[in-house]
């Protein structure tokens, strides 16, 4: 069967063609000036294809004499007839030509054949390791096409895989980034409140200081004035007994003169009677004194140290401004234990009796 480029380039070749690449001298009989080189292309026992170095209009049926210079193994004939012809391109130099052999020498025509007969096994051992090649070509093709439809299955699968793993990573990071949010936020409020609280015990640590410093100047005032009650507890006492010495004196002399006066007469007597009895008023009006005096100095010092207690102690606060009122507990039991220096001595003063013995002759 013909091949259609064959028809239509007017091939009329019923014979197996070969490919070849021979190269040839040329030119046309009945004119001169078309001569030139030319490349047999594919070549049959009936005719061959020829490309051209020229692009002169050579008529067709025109007679062309080739020479091969393949001398005993020339397999070419000499003379051929122009069957058809056709320019190789716009841009290409030459042309394509169809001749047909015409009037072949038996010799060149036995090689012409066992050159085609050559070619044609060649070429059918060729067409079948080509299609050995393409049939190993196919079946390669199709295994990887197999494998490329089972990776791609694979690879579809993972991705689906992947992108529910990543939404699922997508929602889970959306969720930790609205609870680290939340955190933040409720940390931050907190950190707010801590330092306004800071603050708030930082302003009441500084009241707290200064009441405590004023606490210690008002803690040394009252220990000023405990050392000055004491120091006129102590006078007081001193002068108590003093004044006791004074009357034992006193009333010594009394007796010794009370014992051994010089009494004359009864109306003596009366006037001496009158006289103790004279200085017995005035010394328990002095003793009055004295004990009224102590009593005011026992009052002023129980005053005294309820000031200390309520100084040192909580002033009946068990919490001042937020904060626990702590007690000194050791000035605290001091000013407790501390007692009136002269409650004994008043009480030893309130028993103190002069004893005046009146003697009658």
């Amino acid at each position: 069967m013909k091949d259609f480029s064959q028809i239509l380039r007017g091939e009329m070749r019923r014979g197996q063609r070969i490919k070849n690449n021979t190269r040839v001298a040329w030119h046309v009989k009945g004119y001169p000036s078309l001569v030139g080189q030319g490349w047999v292309r594919n070549i049959s026992t009936s005719g061959m294809l020829v490309e051209l170095n020229t692009i002169s209009d050579i008529p067709l049926q025109s007679i062309f004499s080739f020479d091969s210079n393949l001398i005993d193994t020339n397999y070419i004939p000499g003379l051929g007839q122009l069957v058809w012809r056709r320019k190789k391109g716009f841009l290409r130099h030459g042309q394509w030509c169809g001749i047909q052999f015409i009037d072949i020498p038996e010799s060149i025509l036995v090689c012409l054949r066992q050159k085609v007969e050559k070619g044609v096994r060649q070429g059918m051992k060729n067409l079948r390791i080509s299609n050995m090649v393409g049939l190993g070509m196919s079946v390669v093709l199709a295994l990887f096409i197999f494998y490329a439809a089972g990776l791609g299955t694979d690879i579809y699968r993972n991705l689906t895989q992947s992108n529910t793993r990543f939404a699922t990573v997508s929602d889970q990071y959306a969720y930790l980034m609205r609870e680290y949010q939340g955190l933040y936020t409720a940390t931050t409020r907190r950190l707010v409140e801590t330092t306004l609280e800071l603050n708030q015990m930082t302003a009441s640590y500084q009241q707290s200081q200064e009441a405590l410093q004023a606490t210690r100047q008002e803690v040394g005032v009252l220990q000023s004035i405990l050392s000055q009650t004491e120091l006129l507890l102590a006078e007081a006492k001193q002068q108590n007994v003093a004044m006791r010495k004074a009357d034992a004196a006193t009333a010594t002399v009394a007796l010794d003169q009370a014992t051994n006066p010089p009494i004359q007469d009864v109306a003596q007597v009366r006037l001496l009677i009158a006289q103790y009895q004279d200085k017995i008023r005035a010394l328990r009006l002095q003793l009055n004194q004295l004990r009224h005096q102590a009593y005011l100095v026992k009052i002023a010092h129980l005053r005294e140290r309820d000031r200390a207690r309520m100084a040192l102690g909580n002033k009946g606060y068990f919490v001042r401004e937020g904060q626990r009122v702590k007690v000194d507990t050791e000035r605290y039991k001091i000013s407790t234990s501390s007692t009136l220096l002269t409650s004994g001595s008043s009480q030893a003063d309130s028993k103190i009796r002069v004893n005046v013995t009146v003697m009658q002759q």
